[in-house]
């Protein structure tokens, strides 16, 4: 009952500050707009408009309207200095909605006026905001280029904050490039900086990067002492801002959620330095205390990401598969998560680019009409005064006048039906672009659905894992296609009786020519002809099965007439358990055993199932393994998509030697872990630190592994 009572408390609290925000913002917004109406002087009521679209920052096409309204002005009083001000709001409105290129070119025109005038306190403030917008854009050069001249120009000003906040991007910068000791001495001169005069949020971001600098140089007390350092700023600079939050009577909420993500970060980051330490309960005890801190944050994904990936790595050096595996299929689902926003963030992006593109538009019609009323009135105005002079000094000539008048008239209405039409030819436009935005959200709709219908059905003919752990308890697949649908597959069947105990088992992990829909395809055609020759004809040894599948998949593509190379690539395993033997073949791709420590490799044939045959006959060969009870062996089938994944530091392939030592340091592990492992360890290859960000899966992988 307490509980419930403080649930609704909390609820209650919750919409009462909210209802108090918005009446905040509502009373903001009329006061500035009163200004906008009432004020007696045209720069005050520019800097209204800017504040205005400052408050209206979530919706672009007001807060558009609003700097257009503003820079207006500003071009009537021919003030440059107020013009570049408005350029700067305007590339920070589109810094904020992720259109990079739009605020770089609003902060160059900023740039090159401050430059000129030699106002360098807000030349600094636009090199600041250039440098955020290219760190945005992983432009290293560019980073470096305007780091240095904005370091530079805050020490000619003596702006310490501007100094720390440049040498703490130069010491991010290093972090990203593995120069650790050099980013830890541009974090210690800023954070020297900082304590001439402190300010605890800033001490709290610079400790938390020395302390983790120091984790990179594997200098784990030295991380951990400045780690605390930064939970001790964190506390002391929540209070600090939340009695003045109180003072002034603004959300406190924010203010305390603020600081609770901050701290829960170096929580999470001292629970990973107390596992690359080894000391695994205090690594559990910091990184559940971040936990507990973003709890009610729904998108802190990174932070959750970072922390179940901790957690599961942890419980895994602690031999506890269970809770391992319960971790990393919260990691899994975090990282997953954060894919979804990042697409969110992206479909945003390109509706904000539609809206400030067709605003720009508009505005550029509004001043082509603007113009040509100006010139109409011109006219008008010179045409009167011209009739008025001449009735003046000359009765004479009131006709010919009078005549000039119509003639300006005629010219003025034509360019007012020229006008119109512009302005239904632009409609027009406007509404072909919405038609075919449409047509192409609804093309791209019926795609996607198509696919996602391709992939349940895929799914479907998949085997059941179930099935294949309950006969196999110690096994696992490791499956990530690259595309919705893929062009790899797993195989698994149990054939024969039980009650004579003739039962075999066939695994196969399979790779089709392609990925994505042209593989999809492949693969259901592979996926039938296994089931028709292994469930329905019987066929169990290994190279009679690949020989068969062969002759059907050249018979159904025709290939002999076509020239159709399509094929797959295949590691197909019998496992007899009556005649305690593992009986191989493979098309191309080999088999890998584990047994006393020691890996053995049997390869394939060096031809695939389908494609080109030059030779009269193909045939597969079998290879016999026998088992021993006592002697447990793992084995591993896989298609080359893992091997082949370009990653790390120096974007090279994984490769085959590196593929066999990582199952050889892992085969000992439960199934369910080796999995996590692999799983782990090909993410990390493709977010190994990079100037031009993640790579990208370049193929399906499959890894399938169990031991007898």
């Amino acid at each position: 009952m307490k509980k419930i009572l403080m649930l609704a408390i909390i609820i209650c609290s919750s919409f009462l500050t909210a209802s108090a925000l918005d009446n905040f913002k509502k009373e903001r917004i009329d006061s500035l707009q009163n200004v906008v109406k009432n004020a007696t002087y045209d720069t005050t009521r520019i800097h209204a408009l800017v504040q205005l679209a400052d408050v209206y920052h979530d919706s672009l096409s007001l807060a558009l309207d609003y700097i257009y309204r503003a820079k207006e002005i500003g071009k009537q009083l021919n003030d440059q200095k107020i013009i570049a001000m408005i350029n700067l709001k305007s590339g920070l409105l589109y810094l904020y909605r992720g259109l990079h290129k739009k605020a770089l070119e609003h902060f160059f025109k900023s740039y090159r006026y401050y430059q000129q005038t030699k106002d360098d306190k807000h030349l600094l403030m636009v090199i600041k905001s250039i440098t955020d917008t290219y760190y945005a854009l992983n432009e290293n050069k560019l980073i470096d280029e305007y780091s240095i001249k904005g370091l530079k120009l805050s020490r000619q000003l003596q702006d310490t904050s501007s100094i720390g906040n440049f040498l703490n991007m130069r010491g991010l910068m290093a972090l990203r490039v593995n120069k650790h000791q050099q980013a830890l001495e541009y974090f210690k001169e800023a954070l020297a900086l900082d304590e001439r005069k402190p300010d605890p949020e800033m001490q709290n971001v610079l400790l938390n990067n020395i302390g983790m600098g120091y984790n990179f140089l594997k200098e784990y007390d030295q991380a951990l002492k400045y780690l605390f350092r930064s939970v001790e700023k964190a506390e002391m600079g929540r209070d600090i801002y939340l009695k003045k939050a109180k003072k002034a009577k603004k959300d406190e909420m924010h203010v305390r959620d603020k600081a609770n993500f901050s701290i829960a970060n170096t929580y999470i980051n001292i629970g990973t330095v107390y596992k690359n330490k080894k000391d695994y309960n205090k690594a559990i005890e910091y990184s559940e205390k971040g936990i507990q801190l973003i709890a009610h944050n729904k998108r802190a994904f990174y932070q959750y990401r970072k922390v179940y990936h901790t957690l599961s790595q942890v419980y895994e050096a602690q031999n506890n598969a269970e809770k391992a595996y319960e971790y990393y299929k919260l990691f899994i689902a975090s990282r997953d998560s954060m894919t979804a926003l990042t697409t969110h963030q992206q479909l945003d992006k390109i509706q904000a680019e539609f809206v400030a593109d067709t605003k720009e538009k508009e505005i550029a019609n509004l001043k082509r009409e603007a113009e040509i009323t100006t010139q109409r009135n011109r006219v008008i105005n010179t045409a009167l005064g011209g009739g008025l002079f001449l009735m003046l000094t000359l009765a004479g000539l009131i006709y010919k006048r009078y005549d000039d008048k119509r003639k300006s008239h005629d010219v003025l209405s034509e360019r007012n039906h020229e006008i119109t039409a512009q302005n239904h030819e632009i409609s027009a436009q406007r509404d072909q672009i919405a038609d075919k935005n449409d047509k192409l959200v609804n093309a791209y709709q019926n795609i996607t659905d198509s696919i996602e219908y391709a992939h349940r059905i895929q799914e479907a003919l998949l085997p059941s894992l179930n099935l294949m752990h309950k006969t196999l308890p110690e096994s696992m697949v490791m499956f990530k296609p690259r595309d919705v649908v893929s062009g790899d597959f797993y195989w698994f069947a149990n054939v024969g009786t039980q009650v004579d105990n003739d039962t075999k088992t066939v695994l196969a992990a399979v790779d089709c020519t392609g990925h994505g829909v042209p593989g999809a395809f492949m693969s259901m055609a592979g996926d039938a002809y296994l089931n028709q020759i292994v469930k329905q004809q019987n066929i169990t040894e290994p190279g009679q099965v690949l020989t068969a599948l062969h002759r059907n998949i050249r018979l159904a593509l025709k290939q002999e007439t076509t020239g159709n190379r399509d094929g797959m690539d295949i590691s197909l395993v019998t496992i007899d358990k009556q005649k305690q033997t593992i009986q191989f073949a493979g098309a191309k791709n080999p088999l890998i055993y584990i047994q006393d420590g020691e890996l053995h490799l049997i390869k394939g044939d060096k031809y695939p199932v389908g494609g080109e045959q030059r030779e009269g006959e193909r045939s597969f060969t079998t290879h016999t393994i026998p088992v021993n009870p006592e002697k447990p062996i793992t084995f591993y089938l896989f298609s080359d998509g893992f091997q082949d994944q370009f990653g790390g530091e120096e974007g090279k392939k994984f490769m085959v030697s590196q593929f066999r030592e990582l199952l050889l340091s892992i085969h000992h592990l439960p199934m369910v872990l080796q999995k996590a492992r692999l799983e782990q360890t090909f993410e990390s290859w493709l977010e190994a630190k990079q100037p031009d960000g993640k790579h990208e899966q370049v193929d399906d992988v499959l890894v399938m592994g169990f031991k007898v």
